[in-house]
């Protein structure tokens, strides 16, 4: 499987820098066909280029998690929705220093997050409200109160990493139970070991279904082979000692 932080091929890092650069230049993501324009005067197809990077957590429902994302109908991109980068896509783009502060500030939202989850321990009955505001924690950051915007357009494609409310600025943590780090490096290699929880939950029932119908088949099997080995006189692994049947040879 390839690793979100593997190197990307000469057409991904064009059409990540071209999402790039019109989000540093216009505080928003550029919509697809803008992209596939400029990708298209490269000889590139965007739409091919876009499913070429790594993913996790793709199945028929989710386009899953990758550097760079896009909103549509299923697997087509829609062509007035956003190409937007995710926290992966920032790893791709440390060489640059709002990059690099957008990266620190999510990834210390995170730990906010994570810690806020604590207050459960002391609410056994009510569930208690664990949102955390993004500009607050951007306060406590030097040089990261001026990107809230572009933050909080990148925490709401954060899934499953981050739940977030583009209206109130706030959110709480995903499908992961925990994202306490402080780094890229140490984000993305739980992202991957991570992916979201409907397709866990659905991956154990198959799992679990599939050893019990491997149980059942095998079963007979196994007490077979074990009277095969069995010598005489042992007990057998399921049962006391018998007696010889009359006229058995010993």
């Amino acid at each position: 499987m390839t690793a979100l932080t593997d190197p990307l091929t000469e057409e991904q890092r064009l059409l990540l820098d071209i999402a790039w650069t019109t989000f540093v230049e216009h505080e928003r993501f550029p919509n697809f066909f803008h992209v596939a324009y400029r990708m298209r005067k490269h000889g590139h197809d965007a739409a091919k280029v876009l499913y070429s990077f790594p993913v996790i957590g793709h199945d028929q429902v989710s386009n899953g998690y990758r550097a760079v994302g896009w909103w549509g109908h299923g697997y087509t991109p829609q062509s007035d929705g956003p190409v937007y980068l995710t926290m992966a896509g920032l790893y791709h783009l440390q060489h640059d220093q709002m990059a690099r502060d957008l990266a620190r500030g999510l990834l210390a939202y995170m730990q906010q997050m994570t810690w806020e989850q604590d207050k459960i321990l002391d609410s056994p009955f009510d569930l208690p409200n664990i949102d955390v505001n993004l500009g607050d924690v951007l306060k406590e950051i030097a040089g990261a109160g001026p990107l809230v915007e572009r933050m909080a357009q990148i925490a709401d494609r954060e899934w499953p990493g981050i739940r977030f409310n583009k209206t109130t600025l706030t959110g709480q943590l995903g499908a992961l139970p925990a994202a306490d780090c402080d780094t890229l490096d140490l984000y993305l290699p739980r992202r991957r070991r991570r992916p979201p929880v409907a397709a866990r939950a659905a991956g154990s029932a198959v799992l679990h279904r599939a050893a019990r119908r491997v149980a059942r088949a095998e079963l007979p099997r196994r007490h077979l082979r074990a009277d095969l080995r069995r010598s005489p006189g042992r007990p057998a692994a399921h049962g006391p000692l018998q007696p010889p049947r009359p006229g058995r040879r010993r």
